[in-house]
């Protein structure tokens, strides 16, 4: 399992282009609607890793499928994160509005309360997502990517490589929020930003990818010519 974390960090600077891979997707992240197809192009690459192949998505082959993946990724994202965003939103009510800078008061143990169940809401959603973009690319039905059940199920196929992949892929988000928001100044912080996540994408593609339970493998069989 350490062979796999290690090789996913470094599989995205292996490959064919890798830095100017990097750098096409990081741009994209810049831009609202256009950073779908970074999005997807992340995606289709967990795709190819699900299906066990070694060539890596091109930009140019088609934009629309890249777009489109990514759309639907960003659609999972949100109506898994949709609790946890209103709950931040509630929780600063209470906090800023309603304690009005009074910290002994029972609308600041009120949006306490609230932030607690945020963030168990927060990592519950993170924790169904990866396999639930693998449900997506194995069915190639939207709706499969909220089938909670069947999520469960592929998860206590492999509980603790899951678990450890889970914990790494958070430590590494956190620790790029970190990085970026708290150690780098504000212009660094702006530049580097979308390169950082979509590397960071691509690591967590190929670490979830490579633990995902395949219900069927499909291997091409090479014909031979006949003699």
């Amino acid at each position: 399992m350490k062979r796999k974390i290690i090789d996913a960090f470094k599989s995205p600077l292996k490959e064919k282009n890798a830095a100017m891979d990097i750098i096409i997707g990081g741009l994209l992240l810049y831009f609202p609607v256009v950073q779908f197809i970074s999005f997807g192009y992340i995606v289709k690459k967990l795709q190819y890793i699900i299906a066990m192949e070694k060539s890596t998505p091109k930009w140019d082959d088609n934009l629309k499928e890249l777009f489109l993946l990514g759309a639907k990724a960003c659609a999972i994202l949100l109506v898994f994160m949709i609790l946890p965003l209103l709950l931040t939103f509630l929780e600063g009510f209470f906090v800023s509005s309603l304690t009005q800078g009074k910290i002994w008061s029972i609308f600041f143990l009120k949006g306490q309360v609230i932030g607690l169940l945020k963030s168990v809401l927060f990592f519950l959603a993170f924790f169904f997502l990866p396999f639930s973009f693998c449900l997506l690319l194995e069915t190639k039905i939207l709706r499969s990517a909220f089938d909670i059940r069947e999520i469960l199920e592929r998860i206590l196929l492999i509980p603790r490589e899951y678990l450890l992949i889970y914990i790494v892929i958070m430590a590494l988000y956190l620790s790029s929020f970190i990085l970026i928001i708290l150690l780098m100044n504000w212009v660094a912080a702006l530049l580097l930003a979308g390169f950082i996540f979509f590397y960071v994408g691509l690591v967590a593609a190929n670490l979830v990818g490579k633990i995902f339970p395949r219900k069927m493998i499909t291997i091409p069989l090479q014909q031979k010519n006949p003699s």
